[in-house]
């Protein structure tokens, strides 16, 4: 009976060191993990695509993964649960759970590679959130607008930057623009990036009644970005301008916009 207890204690312990070395082996793995998925909820994208491997570097680009966190709330994740993890030679493999902030949650599969003695994040997907890749979150078929709705969008993102510039502030401008710029870029940095113009006293309000003449039709490109770009028949000067805008929550809103007066 001793004997039989021994053989059981040692097969319990066994089991209890094969479990510990296990955890401790994909322990990088869920450490690249988790360090990828934080970055993105503290809207550290750039971070975050540092950690990311050559190939996925090569499929998508940094503004296409802080879409994908942005459209697919990676960027909002409190809490991550993994109920797998695993790896094999150069392979490692992640997939669990994440609850966002307002207590939902979606499920996370991610793929990684061992490379430059590292692992770094060859895939993400989110079953719950449709999309397998940064890549394909950034070029869905979202349909681009026609050109009666491009000449509108170009008309509002202009009325406003506009009433900002006679304001000498960008806040208007600025809390029309995407979230995904308003995180990237506070007040005092759309100020500093547009005070040149501000500088100019130009009123740009008179380009209000006025209808944009679009040289390139709306099209989403590989980055899943509108971009518009034209410009006015204003006098004396011409007004060129390039704005772009990503789909937030089924409406257009900016991303970037340059201006050009000549």
């Amino acid at each position: 009976m001793k004997t039989a207890l021994k053989i059981l204690g040692g097969l319990v312990a066994f089991i209890a060191i094969v479990i510990g070395l296990a955890f401790w082996a994909t322990g990088g793995v869920t450490e690249a993990g988790d360090q990828f998925l934080t970055a993105l909820s503290k809207g550290e994208n750039e971070q975050a695509y540092q950690l990311t491997s050559k190939a996925f570097q090569q499929s998508a680009r940094p503004e296409q993964l802080a879409i994908f966190a942005k459209t697919y709330g990676l960027d909002r994740i409190r809490t991550t649960s993994w109920s797998s993890r695993s790896f094999e030679n150069n392979s490692g493999k992640l997939v669990g759970s994440a609850t966002l902030d307002d207590g939902s949650e979606i499920s996370l599969e991610i793929e990684l590679i061992h490379e430059d003695e590292a692992w770094k994040i060859l895939h993400v997907s989110s079953k719950s959130g449709r999309a397998e890749s940064a890549a394909e979150a950034a070029s869905t078929s979202t349909q681009a607008p026609d050109a009666a709705q491009s000449q509108a969008l170009v008309r509002r993102s202009m009325a406003d930057f506009a009433a900002s510039v006679n304001a000498g502030e960008m806040s208007q401008f600025r809390a029309s623009t995407s979230a995904l710029w308003q995180e990237q870029f506070d007040l005092q940095r759309f100020n500093d990036s547009y005070a040149s113009i501000i500088d100019t006293g130009v009123d740009l309000t008179q380009l209000d009644p006025m209808t944009p003449l679009l040289s390139q039709a709306g099209a989403i490109n590989s980055d899943g970005v509108l971009v518009l770009a034209g410009h006015y028949e204003s006098e004396p000067n011409q007004v060129y301008f390039e704005h772009k805008y990503i789909d937030e929550g089924g409406q257009w809103k900016l991303v970037g916009f340059n201006i050009e007066m000549k």
